[in-house]
């Protein structure tokens, strides 16, 4: 993943999760995964009663740092209560790939006792591609949209230069104001 001013995005496709442990007394497991990067959140949908499911869903976020970890928690969801956290997974970035091919790949999950262990006494794991996600130039954006009359689409590309604001972070919070 390459970084630039302002971070880079990334490109995320969960795919399969596979052999879940038994987390519910009437079923099997109600699966979905919470993802983290650069305090961007993103959540997959649940799938019910299974202990293999598939998701592929895509993510685009955004890391701003190289060092940062994408964090991948995966949950039993509850029809009644507090969903039960099966295990974690954090991902180093510069570890994902270092060129715009992404490999899939699959990860094991954790809890605090150790790996996650699924009904079948086999590892819980998630299929995932990370990688740099494909390159769109806002004249192909605009190429691929039809004009609407009376509508004005406005793309902030990305801010350089902005002052260390904040105390803690040392960050910019930036804002664009646009009048026509």
């Amino acid at each position: 993943v390459v970084f630039g001013p302002g971070g880079r995005a990334v490109e995320i496709l969960v795919g399969s999760v596979a052999h879940l442990p038994k987390m519910d007394a009437m079923g099997k497991c109600d699966p979905y995964v919470k993802l983290s990067l650069g305090g961007e959140s993103r959540q997959t949908r649940k799938i019910k009663s299974v202990y293999d499911g598939t998701f592929d869903e895509r993510f685009v976020m955004t890391a701003l740092e190289p060092e940062e970890e994408l964090v991948l928690n995966l949950y039993d969801w509850d029809y009644v209560g507090q969903d039960d956290w099966i295990g974690s997974v954090n991902l180093s970035l510069a570890g994902l790939v270092d060129t715009a091919l992404a490999v899939p790949q699959t990860v094991t999950f954790t809890d605090k006792k150790g790996t996650v262990v699924g009904h079948d006494k086999t590892p819980t794991t998630l299929t995932l591609t990370v990688g740099n996600p494909p390159p769109a130039s806002l004249e192909e954006e605009a190429a691929s949209k039809p004009p609407v009359k009376g509508t004005l689409t406005v793309r902030v590309k990305r801010g350089e230069g902005l002052p260390k604001m904040d105390t803690f972070t040392h960050k910019a919070d930036p804002f664009v104001v646009l009048t026509v």
